[in-house]
């Protein structure tokens, strides 16, 4: 069972959100397969570290913002786009587009982090082996 290495600046959980984030199930062996990679990237890149967090702070404030949207009277979902102080219903079909491009955004970037690291996802299998020489 692999160890997270707290030093690096990794909180305990971290495993778990760049799971979610990169669409991986949860399981004991992806939760030590990532925790595993997360060392070594902390290792080869510690500024790296607050990159990925920020990330996955990114994901959480996009997740909260799709599941606290407003619902109308009808039980249609209504989301509100923000200009300055213009604030407007969008279409519908327009409504979680930003949430979800947000989310794409936020997957690819874990995945070129993490390219070293071999991480099943629902889609694809990220890489095969670990680049890391010794």
């Amino acid at each position: 069972m692999a160890t997270l290495d707290t030093g690096q600046g990794w909180v305990v959980g971290d495993p778990s959100r760049v799971l979610l984030a990169i669409g991986s199930g949860i399981s004991q062996y992806n939760i030590d397969q990532i925790t595993t990679c997360m060392n070594q990237l902390g290792t080869i890149d510690p500024t790296a570290v607050a990159s990925v967090r920020t990330l996955l702070d990114d994901w959480d404030t996009a997740n909260t913002t799709l599941q606290t949207s407003s619902v109308n009277n009808d039980g249609s979902v209504k989301y509100l786009s923000k200009a300055d102080v213009l604030e407007w219903e969008l279409a519908p079909g327009q409504e979680s587009f930003s949430i979800y491009t947000e989310f794409q955004r936020i997957n690819r970037l874990l995945n070129q982090y993490f390219s070293f690291c071999p991480i099943s996802t629902n889609t694809h299998y990220t890489n095969t082996v670990s680049l890391i020489r010794s």
